[in-house]
């Protein structure tokens, strides 16, 4: 269970998207609820991240869980990390997060039986040939190291030898999405680092 395809723009906020992307999972799963979630919120107001130049993971899972987010509706998505314009008067009704999150391992098995449960949060090294990447299972070949970048991992594919991840880079790759070689979690890629399982999500509605 996954949300639409959104795009981040011109703003380093993947850590921000593949979380809320978690959120937005955990709340179909749990609640049998669509949810439209505000990243704008948590990029703007994480206060202990950088914004539009990036964020560290754990950090993010943090404020998911102590402050939540609002929805997308109260306050847009705007590609910058400004505090401004503020969310909508009512956002102290609309907003929810998780319940507690804990480390997945970082190893195809771990990742496996976490997306199992649901939908979950993790990062990766992106090298220059991953941004030339139009369909099939990327396994890295060439280029320079380009920085860390957050998704959201939805499945796997044994026949394939595989992950399947929501990206938020509008229709990039597969529709949005793209898939990546098991291999690519123990070579310099370290796909799956920083993965994280959410558990439970709050206000009960």
């Amino acid at each position: 269970m996954v949300t639409p395809i959104k795009d981040q723009g011109n703003c380093g906020s993947c850590w921000a998207f593949g979380s809320v992307a978690a959120l937005e999972s955990l709340w179909m799963i749990e609640k049998g609820l669509s949810s439209d979630d505000s990243e704008q919120f948590v990029v703007s107001y994480n206060l202990a991240n950088y914004g539009c130049d990036g964020g560290i993971m754990s950090t993010v899972y943090d404020f998911l869980k102590k402050q939540g987010t609002v929805t997308e509706d109260c306050m847009a998505y705007r590609e910058n990390d400004s505090k401004l314009p503020f969310p909508c008067r009512e956002w102290r009704e609309e907003i929810g997060g998780i319940s507690a999150w804990s480390w997945v391992e970082q190893n195809v098995d771990a990742i496996k039986a976490a997306v199992y449960e649901n939908p979950i949060p993790a990062a990766f090294e992106v090298y220059e040939d991953f941004f030339y990447y139009t369909g099939g299972v990327y396994e890295y070949t060439y280029g320079e190291y380009a920085g860390g970048h957050a998704i959201l991992i939805i499945g796997w594919d044994d026949s394939n030898q595989c992950f399947i991840v929501k990206n938020s880079w509008g229709d990039w790759g597969e529709s949005g999405y793209f898939r990546i070689a098991y291999s690519q979690v123990s070579n310099e890629v370290q796909f799956g680092q920083d993965a994280a399982n959410f558990d439970g999500v709050w206000p009960t509605q």
